[in-house]
């Protein structure tokens, strides 16, 4: 698991070199690999380390990858049970592995 701190910066190409804005984000990224470790499993330990860390870390922006698409609905209603904001943007790809349901 790696979580860093990301600096991003706006800059509109159209506006004077003073309107630069500067913000700070926490990211967590995390190879789960929700397949080859777990095989799918949404019984094991996975979902709750995994939405324990993400509630821990103060992460603003989370990335998992390796997530089996039933592992990545339970994790999503972990988190928000567990009082965590409903996402406005989520984005995912799904694995090309047939096994991981």
């Amino acid at each position: 698991m790696g979580l860093v701190a990301v600096a991003a910066t706006a800059v509109g190409l159209a506006w004077p070199a003073q309107a630069t804005v500067t913000a700070t984000y926490r990211v967590l990224t995390w190879n789960v690999a929700g397949w080859a470790m777990h095989r799918g499993s949404t019984t094991d330990e996975l979902v709750p380390t995994v939405t324990r860390s993400i509630q821990a870390s103060g992460a603003q922006l989370v990335a998992l990858n390796e997530v089996c698409e039933d592992q990545y609905r339970a994790l999503v209603a972990s988190l928000r049970a567990a009082g965590w904001p409903e996402p406005s943007v989520t984005r995912s790809r799904r694995s090309a592995n047939p096994e991981c349901a």
